[in-house]
C-alpha cells in the first residue's frame, strides 16, 4: 500500500499489511493504542489510550458510540516498494 503525505498528496513510501485486528472500540483502544503511530508524540504523563482516544474522538466523534468498532492495521514499511529480508530469512544460499 502507498503511504501518502496528506498535506502534499505525495507518496512517501510503501508498506505491506502484516496484521489486522477488529473489535469493539474501547477494547481495541486498550489493546492497540500504544502501537499507534501517534502514540510517541504524547506527553510523558499521558497514557497512549488517552492520547490516541482523544485524537480518534476529535476526528470521528460524531460517529463514535459504545457500539462502535475499530480496526487496527499493522504495517511493515517497504524499502523502495520491495520487501527486504535478511539473507538467512529468505533462504538464500541454502538450496539443496
Amino acid at each position: 500500500m502507498a503511504m501518502v503525505n496528506t498535506k502534499t498528496a505525495e507518496i512517501e513510501g510503501y508498506a505491506e499489511v502484516t496484521r489486522l485486528h477488529h473489535g469493539v472500540y474501547g477494547e481495541m483502544l486498550e489493546r492497540h493504542a500504544a502501537f499507534n503511530h501517534c502514540a510517541p508524540f504524547r506527553d510523558t504523563n499521558q497514557s497512549a489510550v488517552d492520547y490516541v482516544g482523544h485524537i480518534m474522538q476529535k476526528a470521528h466523534g460524531h460517529f463514535l458510540s459504545e457500539n462502535s468498532t475499530l480496526t487496527a492495521i499493522y504495517l511493515r514499511r517497504l524499502e523502495h516498494g520491495l520487501r527486504v529480508m535478511p539473507r538467512e530469512a529468505s533462504g538464500a544460499g541454502q538450496e539443496g
